[in-house]
């Protein structure tokens, strides 16, 4: 039986959320490159910041500072658009393991924006206040690791990313839009 799978001891009080949207952003590396990049952070829970349980309420609608914890999910895909042929290797491959990563030169790839994903959340603060979370994945480098390859034989690649948030009362305007106020931190 395979070892069930967990995100690690959780700090803090888990808030109950509803998913309105999860979306991809898509990515393209580079000029001429026939490989685009699909990249989606997924809410796995959402914890009340446990440096703020007990003290008074702050934030958006009293809801305490909030911490999303959130796996990445990045895929790989030739570019609709490519002008030239996908020449995928025919061979099978290996997966690495954690000492091929390690030793993996890091190539840096260029990397443009080509259409971008939000999620939002809806939240229930207490009694039937509720607020929008909106978080976002923003990729802010791509590197190739050495010549490594999936099983299916595709470029195996790391991210360097970070989640980005803002929450506002069910209702009302997102931040930053119709003079609403800017993102909380």
């Amino acid at each position: 039986m395979a070892p069930e799978l967990s995100p690690g001891p959780r700090h803090g009080r888990d808030i109950p959320f509803e998913v309105v949207q999860e979306g991809w952003s898509v990515y393209t590396l580079g000029p001429g490159s026939a490989l685009q990049m699909r990249v989606r952070a997924v809410l796995l829970y959402l914890l009340e910041s446990p440096a703020e349980e007990g003290g008074p309420p702050s934030g958006t609608a009293g809801l305490r500072p909030v911490v999303p914890v959130a796996q990445t999910i990045v895929v790989l895909h030739p570019s609709p658009d490519s002008e030239r042929d996908v020449n995928w290797p025919q061979d099978t491959y290996a997966a690495p393991g954690p000492e091929d990563l390690e030793a993996a030169p890091r190539r840096p790839l260029p990397v443009n924006l080509f259409r971008k994903g939000t999620n939002e959340y809806l939240v229930r603060v207490s009694g039937p206040e509720r607020i929008r979370l909106r978080t976002e994945i923003v990729v802010d480098a791509v590197y190739q690791l050495g010549d490594l390859r999936d099983p299916l034989g595709l470029p195996l690649v790391s991210l360097e990313s970070r989640l980005t948030t803002s929450q506002w009362p069910d209702g009302q305007s997102p931040p930053g839009e119709d003079g609403a106020e800017g993102p909380t931190p």
